[in-house]
């Protein structure tokens, strides 16, 4: 018993170390308003989430890596709070979106994690702007290349989110976890998706 209450006290004394991540804003060249979160201090960390997915889904990896670096997670483009343009929604522009976040927060050699639609976004990032002032690429559940399998069904999957978009965004929110989340959880990752794709 000594021994459990010991970890949970030095758990949650470490993830009391891990700072409120403070929320700002900046603007692409292409006039966009992107929404940003900023915790921690050391060697950057950007986490850009996949498809539809707001900055908070990062939010136990920001709590937890804040300790000993600092962390920036992207609301993309018609993602979370950022603007919700129609323009701009393809790999290298979103790419650029995040090569001008880290040049904004002028950040030197940031450690980019791009997970699942943002994997050929950050792909993209490292053919057009190089690797000379990028730590690591992490690439998280996504595609290198396309899957002739997963393109033959991906029609059925956007006729689904049209014709019943409630049902739809359960299904795909619940099979991002492996292990079982809490219902509450759950209906705020649902609730924290874009209303709609421009």
């Amino acid at each position: 018993m000594r021994q459990l209450l010991l970890a949970l006290f030095l758990i949650s004394s470490t993830l009391a170390l891990a700072a409120t991540p403070s929320s700002a804003t900046f603007t692409t060249s292409d006039g966009v308003r992107l929404h940003y979160l900023d915790s921690g201090k050391g060697r950057a960390i950007v986490l850009v989430p996949g498809w539809t997915m707001p900055a908070d889904i990062w939010q136990p990896q920001i709590d937890a890596l804040s300790v000993n670096y600092r962390v920036v997670a992207l609301d993309p483009r018609s993602q979370g709070d950022s603007d919700k343009p129609a323009e701009g929604h393809y790999a290298a522009r979103r790419a650029r979106d995040v090569k001008e976040l880290v040049d904004y927060l002028k950040l030197q050699k940031p450690v980019i994690v791009g997970w699942s639609l943002a994997v050929p976004e950050t792909i993209s990032y490292a053919d057009q702007f190089g690797t000379d002032n990028v730590a690591a690429i992490v690439l998280v559940d996504g595609m290198v290349k396309f899957d002739p399998q997963m393109m033959t069904a991906f029609p059925q999957y956007l006729l689904n989110y049209q014709t019943d978009r409630k049902k739809a965004t359960e299904a795909f929110v619940k099979s991002m976890y492996r292990k079982p989340q809490s219902d509450a959880y759950l209906a705020k990752v649902r609730r924290r998706r874009i209303p709609r794709w421009p």
